[in-house]
């Protein structure tokens, strides 16, 4: 006989496709630069447990825009509802390492982000 608490996650639905939304940037290390942004840590994640995520965002028409995408799609995640923007650069933050920690600056080029 099973339990009443097993025939009821039998019956709730399991959701594997997660919608996020928030910005996306490039971390530009003096070394490195990493496609980055909460949502897209998450979304890495989410893909990894299996989950589909999709992203609501927006990039600029330029190279780190370009970057951003090329890093979501090699992960499998969705990029349709990411909208390409031509009239504001992509979020960029560059970091610098100084001793045991480090200090940044988020660049706004043009007036804003595209987010």
């Amino acid at each position: 006989m099973t339990s009443p608490s097993i025939k009821l996650q039998e019956k709730i639905p399991r959701a594997d496709r997660v919608l996020l939304f928030g910005e996306l940037l490039i971390d530009d290390f003096v070394y490195q630069r990493l496609a980055d942004g909460a949502p897209f840590n998450v979304a890495r994640h989410l893909r990894a447990f299996g989950l589909h995520p999709s992203l609501i965002s927006r990039v600029g028409d330029d190279t780190d825009g370009d970057e951003l995408m090329a890093a979501l799609d090699g992960f499998g995640i969705d990029i349709a509802w990411i909208q390409i923007d031509s009239n504001f650069q992509t979020g960029n933050v560059r970091i610098h390492m100084q001793g045991n920690g480090h200090t940044f600056e988020i660049f706004i080029i043009r007036h804003m982000t595209s987010f």
